[in-house]
């Protein structure tokens, strides 16, 4: 890049910050958030349902049975409880304070000093999915995860969609059978100079997993998304 292109970016960024002084804070934290759930695949599904059920206000009872109602991974150890307070602390949702069915707007540090509110008064949290939350909860969805993997690997279409077959029955696969099944079919790419796989059959797995096509439970197994999946691959 020449250094009138760089200038040019330079008084560009200038201009967009003079526009919205926060747009960059807000850039920042909103990649600062995604990294919560790209660095914690096993958080991404249970967030990600928890943000669009609180599309609508919810309290934390309805929460917890509808986490409930759902099946994880055995990997997600989180609470209701704080998984909520993960996605609050993340922006992915807001916390929101009624005194006697009345908002109020204060902070939970302003309602404990407020003296107004007397001590009998009905105090109820509710949550709600921010825009920033539904924006994020979006791109997870598993077919839009998919997609993009295989378009970014095609190369290994074959591998991902062998390994996607193998869970399909219903049987939990250890990391040994799919390592072994990989490798019998030719699909782990080697070094042509030293013979060594150029990646653990573990990459696939693991990538699949990101996507929420399958999941650990003592054993691989595919998902509902997965298996979604599959049956459309087939048209």
């Amino acid at each position: 890049m020449g250094n009138d292109d760089a200038q040019a970016d330079n008084e560009r960024a200038v201009a967009n910050d003079a526009i919205d002084p926060f747009a960059g804070e807000q850039k920042e934290f909103l990649e600062a958030s995604l990294r919560v759930l790209r660095e914690n695949p096993v958080l991404v599904r249970p967030s990600c349902d928890v943000i669009q059920y609180c599309a609508q206000e919810r309290i934390m009872s309805d929460i917890e049975l509808f986490v409930a109602s759902r099946e994880y991974s055995k990997v997600f150890v989180k609470t209701p409880t704080a998984l909520v307070t993960i996605l609050v602390n993340n922006g992915y949702l807001s916390e929101l304070t009624y005194v006697d069915g009345e908002a109020y707007s204060g902070s939970i540090d302003d309602l404990l000093a407020d003296e107004g509110i007397s001590e009998d008064a009905i105090i109820e949290h509710r949550y709600k999915s921010t825009p920033s939350g539904q924006e994020i909860a979006e791109t997870f969805l598993p077919a839009k995860l998919i997609s993009k993997l295989f378009d970014e690997c095609p190369e290994h279409t074959n591998a991902f969609m062998a390994v996607l077959r193998m869970c399909v029955d219903g049987d939990l696969l250890t990391k040994e059978d799919i390592a072994l099944a990989l490798e019998g079919k030719d699909l782990v790419p080697h070094d042509a100079r030293t013979g060594l796989p150029k990646m653990l059959p573990s990459y696939f797995t693991d990538k699949l997993e990101r996507a929420g096509v399958l999941e650990w439970k003592h054993g691989w197994r595919i998902t509902s998304e997965g298996r979604a999946f599959l049956e459309k691959a087939k048209l």
